[in-house]
């Protein structure tokens, strides 16, 4: 695994790559990162595949482009990374909804029996036992 540093909030480096936070995409809630050499340039872009459910790398296109075992391993790690991190946003938000439709559900319900949904109405009953 290669050694992945954030330098700032929008930029991490690794070996001779950067990877540049471009924000989040059109219609989106992921972001877009440019994979930039130490010389210059752009090699592409890491981008989340909707289908694939992850980040993926895009090569720029146009030219011959040539990768390294460590520029492809490094990416891969750049990858991964971004993935876990997008997973584990997805996995606490399902979480929060979650727990929120049990609260709601329950409301349903008390409605549904005439109950009146209010705090003080859950205090009271606290208060009579």
């Amino acid at each position: 695994m290669v050694d992945i540093k954030q330098v700032d909030n929008k930029t991490w480096r690794a070996g001779y790559l950067e990877f540049r936070d471009l924000g989040k995409i059109e219609k989106g809630v992921t972001h877009k990162y440019e994979v930039c050499p130490d010389g210059g340039g752009v090699l592409g872009w890491v981008e989340w595949k909707a289908g694939w459910r992850r980040y993926t790398f895009r090569p720029v296109t146009g030219y011959e482009a040539w990768f390294d075992a460590l520029c492809l391993t490094t990416v891969a790690d750049f990858i991964k990374l971004r993935t876990d991190e997008r997973k584990a946003q997805m996995k606490l938000k399902m979480a929060l909804l979650q727990a929120n439709l049990k609260q709601w559900k329950r409301a349903d319900a008390r409605r549904k029996r005439g109950i009146p949904c209010t705090k003080a109405t859950a205090s009271k009953k606290s208060t009579q036992r």
